[in-house]
């Protein structure tokens, strides 16, 4: 069985939180991080007067004092610059606030670059907006314990409800409480933490001081990182394994005196994907799923699509959806349609679901992907009037054995 099929497997056991980077993002125009600090560093360097301009002699002390601003600033600039070329990509965030002057420049551009318009501005018919659209759609199908998130983009919190996620604990900043977030793992929903903060609420996370800060002076992330390794199976997407990450994975391990269960990277099959995703292997026990990138990383579109649908039986037939679950909701379905409201409130009313425990946990997001999926396999049928309806597919009755509508 590939590393993929285990984790879907995985997932499908509702036993994973994902954890997504900036590639996830990329698909609608927001920038990767290097690729964000490049473009800061060459908005500074437009900005500041070049070195060549000579001073008037009528200037007086306050022109003086400017020039010897711009001058301290064009130094942090070129500084941020040599530090993008030796991949120090923090200390560049530093010497991009301080070249920036401590002005509101850098928080609005930040705020500008990675604002939700960004999508939901292109037309429908945009190839950006249809193929991130779907990447949220795939993502939010994916029975996932929660979601954690370094973007500082909104893009998932707001998409959500377009496919009846409903969140748990939602963590957007530093005063949030996140033992309330470990404690919502074993509800119905997920969870969802901006661990990197957001551009709609309060600052994000950019530059080495404000990683000290996370990982260092607040006791309170560590032991939510500590406490979801050591309970979870975490999944690595759109982003390289923070190191942070990788230490306190390879500290709990030493601790424990014990293999924990292995971690899992997507990563595409490329020269510099191999590469890392070797050395995770090798040195540090993560599993890696490998995609072939194709034409502008599409496969990482379709590794998501495959985590999205539940695992098939050995059969192979049409009837491999019908496992436990996707039967147990075709059977909760007569030819009359009803409203998915009304079925979300039956199943979980259901005092003889209650009892099952494959059923008890399922989100109300997971129930509606596995009725969508049921629908691409003609078992059951769907309307949108006003809302949305379902119903036993003509050539599906009932069975006996459960109460229809």
């Amino acid at each position: 069985m590939s590393n993929l099929e285990t984790l879907r497997k995985a997932v499908w056991d509702r036993r994973c939180v994902a954890y997504l980077g900036a590639g996830f993002s990329a698909a609608c125009g927001m920038p990767l991080w290097k690729p964000l600090l490049e473009q800061l560093v060459t908005e500074l360097e437009k900005e500041l007067v070049p070195p060549s301009v000579k001073r008037s002699k009528n200037r007086g002390k306050t022109a003086d004092m400017r020039e010897l601003n711009d001058e301290t600033r064009r130094l942090f600039v070129e500084y941020a610059r040599e530090c993008l070329v030796k991949g120090r990509l923090p200390l560049a965030a530093s010497a991009i606030r301080l070249a920036s002057a401590d002005k509101p420049w850098l928080t609005e551009r930040i705020r500008e670059l990675f604002d939700s318009r960004h999508l939901y501005e292109l037309p429908s018919t945009d190839p950006r907006r249809k193929r991130m659209e779907a990447r949220l759609r795939a993502l939010l199908a994916i029975p996932w314990v929660g979601i954690i998130t370094t973007n500082y983009d909104v893009l998932v919190e707001k998409y959500g409800p377009t496919t009846a996620t409903h969140w748990g604990q939602v963590c957007r900043g530093e005063h949030d409480n996140l033992g309330r977030v470990l404690r919502s793992s074993s509800f119905r929903r997920p969870f969802l933490v901006y661990l990197h903060g957001n551009v709609e609420h309060g600052k994000v996370v950019l530059a080495e001081e404000d990683y000290d800060d996370l990982y260092i002076a607040r006791p309170s992330i560590d032991y939510f990182l500590r406490a979801v390794l050591l309970k979870h199976t975490v999944v690595f997407i759109g982003t390289e394994v923070d190191e942070e990450i990788v230490r306190r994975k390879k500290e709990l391990s030493l601790t424990y005196k014990a293999q924990l269960e292995s971690e899992y990277v997507l990563a595409p099959r490329n020269r510099e994907g191999v590469r890392r995703g070797t050395y995770l292997e090798t040195v540090k026990g993560f599993e890696v799923c490998y995609y072939d990138p194709g034409e502008d990383y599409i496969g990482f579109d379709d590794a998501l699509q495959t985590l999205s649908t539940p695992p098939e039986t050995a059969s192979g037939s049409a009837d491999r959806a019908l496992d436990h679950v996707n039967k147990t909701l075709c059977d909760m379905l007569g030819p009359s349609p009803v409203t998915h409201g009304d079925l979300l409130l039956r199943f979980y009313k259901d005092e003889e679901l209650k009892q099952d425990a494959g059923l008890h946990d399922l989100t109300s997001s997971e129930i509606y992907f596995r009725l969508e999926y049921l629908v691409n396999k003609g078992l059951i049928a769907k309307s949108e009037d006003k809302g949305t309806y379902w119903r036993a597919a003509s050539a599906r009755a009932p069975k006996s054995g459960r109460r229809s509508t």
